[in-house]
C-alpha cells in the first residue's frame, strides 16, 4: 500500500473526501490524541498558559487537546478541507514549506503530528525538499522564543530522508535529539524529533547528541546495504547528498527508481 506522501501534495491528498474520512475515524482520532500527549510531554513545558504553535493542525484534534490542557494555541495547515472540520480559534491556512509568517519570538513552543515527512516530497510550486525543509525550519527558529522547543512526531520513509530532515534543522540553527518510542515494535514504534533553539550553552549537549545520531544513521545506512546503482535507494541517497550540498534536486516520486516499460512491453 503506497504512503499518502507518494500520491501528491498534502493539500491535494486531504481533499473533502479524505478530510471527512479522517474526521470520522475514531481510531485515528484516538491515536492523534495519544501522539499529541506524548509530544507535549517531550516539550517539557510546566506552566501554562503559554502560546504554542500547532503545525499541521488539521481537523483540530491536537489543537483542542492543547487548549483543554490550558495552552493558548495557533494552528496552521495546508488543507482547507481539513481546516473546515477544525472548530478551534486562531487558524491559518498556509504551506509551511514556504516558511511561517509570524513575528520573532512569538511562541513558547511548537508541536506537530504526522506532518514533517510531507516536506520531503514535491508540491506544485517547489520541487526541492531540502529548500522546503530549510525554509520551514529557519522561519520556525525565528518565531520561537530563545530556549523554546519544538516536537515533531513524524514518519520518515528511510534513513536518508531522516538525515535530510536533521541536516536542514541543524543548518537552520536548531540543536536537538531523536526520541524513538518502542523501537523494537514494528506497529508501536514512534519517532519524535525534539528541537531546541537559542541558548547555545544549554543546547550544546543536545546538539552534540543530535549530530552524533545523524552520523550514526548515515553509518547504519552505509553498513546495512551496498546499494545497487540505479536502484530506488541509490537514487534517493544520491538526491539527499545533492540537496545537502545545496544543489537543486527534483523531489522523488512513487515512480523514482522504477524501470520504465518500452513500447514493446518490456
Amino acid at each position: 500500500m503506497p504512503r499518502p506522501e507518494d500520491t501528491g501534495p498534502a493539500d491535494l491528498f486531504y481533499n473533502e473526501e479524505n478530510a471527512d474520512l479522517y474526521a470520522q475515524n475514531a481510531r485515528m482520532n484516538e491515536i492523534q490524541i495519544q501522539l499529541t500527549n506524548r509530544a507535549l510531554e517531550l516539550l517539557e513545558i510546566q506552566d501554562p498558559p503559554l502560546l504554542l504553535l500547532d503545525i499541521g493542525c488539521g481537523t483540530g484534534l491536537s489543537t483542542s487537546f492543547l487548549n483543554e490542557n490550558g495552552y493558548l494555541t495557533i494552528g496552521v495547515d495546508i488543507s482547507e478541507q481539513m481546516l473546515a472540520h477544525n472548530e478551534t480559534d486562531n487558524l491559518m491556512q498556509l504551506d509551511i514549506g514556504n516558511g511561517l509568517p509570524f513575528q520573532p519570538g512569538t511562541f513558547d513552543g511548537a508541536v506537530s503530528i504526522s506532518v514533517l515527512q510531507w516536506l520531503c516530497y514535491s508540491n506544485e510550486t517547489q520541487q526541492d525538499p531540502f529548500k522546503r525543509l530549510f525554509n520551514f525550519f529557519t522561519s520556525l527558529f525565528g518565531c520561537l522564543k530563545p530556549g523554546a522547543k519544538a516536537v515533531f512526531q513524524f514518519y520518515p520513509e528511510h534513513a536518508s530522508q531522516l538525515q535530510l530532515i536533521q541536516d536542514a534543522a541543524a543548518k537552520a540553527g536548531f540543536a536537538g535529539r531523536l526520541q524513538v518510542d518502542f523501537p523494537n515494535s514494528a506497529k508501536a514504534k514512534k519517532m519524535y524529533l525534539v528541537l531546541s533553539c537559542g541558548l547555545t550553552a544549554i543546547a550544546g549537549k543536545d546538539k552534540r547528541e543530535f549530530m552524533k545520531n545523524k552520523d550514526r544513521n548515515q553509518q547504519r545506512v552505509q553498513r546495512s546495504t551496498k546499494l545497487e546503482k540505479g536502484s530506488r535507494e541509490w537514487i534517493l541517497m544520491k538526491k539527499a547528498k545533492q540537496a545537502e550540498a545545496g544543489e537543486d534536486v527534483v523531489a522523488p516520486t512513487k515512480f523514482t527508481g522504477k524501470k520504465r516499460k518500452t513500447m514493446w512491453g518490456f
